[in-house]
């Protein structure tokens, strides 16, 4: 519970910060007009759950023994290393993507 207070109140402060500033990291004054503030939100729900189911569907895929019809049969942390790689290269990769 400490920590979701916690959460909750650095996320009060970081708004405060992020409106008084002329040129915010994220603009949230955004989020005040309904159509654009909604598509945002129901941008981010749906993404964050594709993105979850993707992972969660990856992990089964690699720990699945080789026994299966599909299964490459990693080990818990063999699986979770090769996770870490691969979310690795895309975060080092990620300012190039802008260029393209």
């Amino acid at each position: 519970m400490g920590s979701i207070v916690a959460g909750l109140a650095l996320f009060v402060v970081w708004t405060a910060w992020e409106v008084r500033h002329a040129s915010p990291l994220i603009n949230v004054r955004l989020f005040l007009d309904r159509k654009q503030g909604l598509a945002l939100l129901a941008n981010a729900l749906l993404s964050a759950g594709v993105f979850g189911a993707t992972g969660l569907a990856l992990q089964l895929l690699m720990q699945t023994p080789t026994a299966a019809p599909v299964g490459l049969g990693m080990s818990a942390t063999a699986a979770g290393i090769a996770t870490f790689c691969a979310s690795s290269l895309g975060f080092l990769l990620s300012p190039f993507s802008g260029r393209l």
